[in-house]
């Protein structure tokens, strides 16, 4: 029998607020039969009872990256679709069978769709200072039944929220990382199971998230440094009436429990200070202010999209074991290292008493360790690293869980508590781009398995939203990392929709010369013009005072020459002085050709060949401009001719990054910049 299963669009099954308006349909057969082949599809489409695409039986084999070629789509249109197929095998007669009805449903497709405003808390901030996390409600009234209710939010910074006090939805990190200003996710949820009749309460919590916080080096405010919410909840009711709900100045605005949440930093928590009940309807609003409008220029909606890779969730949970060090520091092991969370429960602590939670990786000489991943900087107020300082209200048992931070870790160091850990106190869970598995390597030798094994945990580790170098000490999207890992990822699990949403955001950090970015969406520099005279002014101040500092002999005030780096770290032509390096850059070539191959959607090929193409034009206007360092070697000589055109040694370049026993370009230092080694570039320049 022949039986079609795991109908998907565009990579998902049954997908909520999608905005391609020509997707993707794919589907699996299994028989009892063997060597059974499909020879053919039908494909039908239904808005409804009305049928908007009907393919006729098609002659192919192809069952993956079928095209929607039917009627325009609408905005929240909900569509279902059934494939039939026939399949032919060797001895046997052609066979048919007809699959289950799967559905997609469409965003809003057009700025016109969108009713909200974009709302604010802060009426001021200081790019400077970290800010606490901002807590929005707004209640509002059901007095009929509710057919449909459909939750459309995007953020500047990270959000969550809440209907009626309960969490809408299982996916972290929203609206993920994307080039904002260009292309900012917004998601779409079904919040019909959450909502009551009479009072209900629409509640949200954003924080710094990408948009303000550290997740790169030393650099805050990457695209903005105030948060900003965008929400708009629509009902559709049995009479066929509809109401919108939207984000406005009706929201009411306050602080609570979150003093700071940074991704990489961590968070400052004060649990007296979380407003009781605050999420519920009833709640006494008095105190809260009411949002504002805001006014920013980045707060448009031409640049918003519908999210088109998979989400963030909790994945794997690991129980705490308890023990004391060999410096009698309390420490919890996970047993395994990962990026992710902890779930902690403290008792009997008393109001005010503050407890800290270091994460870290690894122990030196039997004592927790984490030097592997802290580091100086010259920025105020990004000493603290990778931790949480929870402060107590005083009960008996009191339970806090992270919502915006996320830490590589095994261990945890806990000071300031000596409390009973019981079982269960602390829960680790990894977090991860739920990326379906899609293959696996068993072999005879132990350590080819538990290499496999650590492989796979290092990519669910750097694959959240974005591919990422490491979840400790940085969550920069290196652009070299991924290139080089990308067909590896490939055999482990379905990654094209991961890579086809993040190379767009690489295309769209993109410089006009076709120099593509190390980091991309870059989270170590500044977008925001504001931000950025911000600190090059603080840069150059401290430089300044580290140089005077220097000839003085002033050893109160030790040089830094980290400062001096940082404040003469910006290129002319886009980016730092360190991007456009090969290898790095090639990600805009190789990434959407290895995806091609791996899954054979022509589409990545499509959208990225126009930066593709800028890149390789790139690399050949700097291979043709000559380095007169370079002046004696063969290419420039009269038996080399003309090949020097063809030799690329000019610019920064990373070249062979960590080759064992060789200084990296980082330890050449001024030379790096003015005679880079060829090989490497020239090499990625030939393929």
């Amino acid at each position: 029998m022949l039986r079609i299963y795991d109908l998907k669009c565009d990579y998902r099954r049954n997908p909520v607020g999608i905005d391609d308006i020509h997707p993707r349909f794919s589907w699996k057969l299994q028989s009892d039969k063997a060597s059974v082949m499909q020879t053919g599809y039908h494909i039908t489409i239904h808005d409804g009872a009305r049928t908007i695409w009907d393919t006729g039986l098609v002659s192919s084999k192809s069952s993956a990256h079928i095209e929607y070629d039917g009627e325009p789509l609408r905005s929240r249109g909900i569509y279902t679709w059934q494939v039939e197929v026939r399949a032919s095998a060797e001895l046997h007669e052609e066979e048919s069978a007809l699959s289950d009805t799967a559905s997609f449903e469409m965003g809003l497709l057009s700025v016109e769709d969108w009713q909200a405003e974009w709302i604010e808390a802060e009426e001021t901030t200081d790019p400077m200072t970290m800010m606490p996390a901002q807590y929005f409600r707004k209640s509002f009234m059901i007095s009929k039944p509710v057919k449909r209710a459909r939750l459309y939010q995007t953020a500047h910074g990270l959000y969550e929220f809440w209907i009626n006090g309960e969490f809408g939805t299982e996916d972290r990190y929203k609206p993920g990382f994307t080039m904002y200003y260009k292309r900012l996710q917004y998601q779409v949820y079904d919040v019909l199971p959450l909502l009551r009749s009479g009072e209900n309460v629409w509640s949200v919590i954003l924080a710094d998230g990408w948009w303000r916080g550290v997740t790169g080096g030393d650099v805050r405010n990457n695209f903005g440094s105030t948060l900003a919410f965008l929400g708009q909840l629509e009902l559709e009711y049995e009479d066929g009436s509809r109401e919108v709900i939207i984000s406005d100045d009706a929201f009411v605005t306050s602080t609570g429990g979150i003093l700071q949440s940074d991704m990489k930093l961590g968070d400052v928590y004060d649990a007296s200070l979380e407003p009781c009940g605050w999420k519920l309807p009833g709640f006494d609003v008095s105190g809260w202010k009411n949002a504002r409008i805001s006014a920013s220029a980045y707060t448009g909606k031409e640049n918003l999209i519908a999210s088109n890779s998979v989400p963030v969730r909790r994945m794997e949970a690991l129980q705490g074991k308890a023990l004391r060090d060999s410096e009698g520091s309390l420490v919890i092991d996970f047993g395994q290292n990962i990026a992710g969370n902890v779930k902690m429960t403290f008792h009997n602590l008393t109001k005010g008493q503050k407890v800290t939670v270091e994460f870290g990786e690894d122990f030196k000489d039997g004592a927790f360790y984490n030097r592997t991943v802290a580091h100086n900087t010259p920025i105020p107020g990004l000493e603290r690293f990778q931790q949480i300082d929870y402060i107590a209200a005083g009960t008996c048992e009191e339970t806090y869980e992270p919502l915006f931070s996320v830490f590589g870790f095994q261990y945890l160091r806990i000071s300031g508590y000596e409390g009973e850990i019981n079982s269960g106190d602390f829960e680790a869970y990894a977090v991860y781009s739920v990326l379906e598995e899609t293959g696996e390597f068993v072999c005879s030798s132990r350590l080819v398995n538990q290499l496999v094994k650590n492989s796979r945990w290092s990519q669910k580790g750097n694959f959240l939203d974005v591919p990422t170098d490491c979840p400790t000490r940085e969550r920069s999207p290196w652009t070299g990392d991924s290139q080089i890992y990308a067909k590896t990822a490939g055999w482990f699990a379905e990654v094209y929709p991961f890579f086809e949403k993040w190379m767009q955001d690489v295309a769209a950090d993109q410089c006009e010369n076709g120099k593509i970015l190390n980091i991309a969406p870059n989270c170590m520099m500044m977008h925001d013009p504001v931000a950025l005279k911000a600190q090059k002014e603080y840069l150059a101040k401290a430089a300044a005072e580290a140089e005077k500092a220097k000839s003085d002999g002033d050893d109160s005030a030790p040089y830094d020459p980290m400062v001096s780096i940082m404040a003469n770290i910006y290129a002319p032509d886009g980016g730092y002085i360190l991007d456009g390096s090969s290898g790095w850059g090639d990600t805009a070539t190789i990434t959407p050709w290895t995806m091609y191959l791996r899954y054979g959607d022509v589409r990545i090929l499509k959208q990225q060949y126009a930066s593709a193409k800028k890149w390789v034009d790139y690399m050949i206007a700097n291979a043709k401009n000559k380095n007169e360092l370079w002046a004696s070697e063969l290419w420039y000589t009269e038996n080399g001719g003309s090949d020097g055109q063809y030799v690329w040694d000019t610019r920064y370049q990373w070249g062979e990054w960590l080759e064992p026993d060789v200084p990296n370009v980082v330890m050449r230092g001024p030379d790096a910049f003015i005679k880079p080694d060829p090989e490497v570039p020239t090499a990625y320049l030939c393929y």
